[in-house]
């Protein structure tokens, strides 16, 4: 993650600069490619996603409640 907007979905979920996004709904994420796959099938979710997170050597499952079409804003 390289930068988190203040009062956006990821930034509520506590996701922050230097975070690292492992999976999303089960799904990994290797590179900006498989994100970006992933972001688009998950496009148009309302309901919370659970995105798992790497901080440092620490990995934490949370929920993210989209408001607005993307996914991490």
């Amino acid at each position: 993650v390289v930068a988190v907007e203040n009062g956006q979905p990821a930034a509520d979920a506590g996701i922050r600069p230097g975070d690292v996004l492992v999976a999303i709904e089960g799904q990994e994420i290797t590179d900006m490619e498989a994100y970006e796959r992933v972001r688009d099938a998950l496009r148009h979710q309302r309901d919370p996603l659970t995105v798992l997170v790497r901080t440092g050597t620490r990995e934490n499952f949370v929920q993210v409640t989209p408001r607005d079409p993307g996914l991490v804003q």
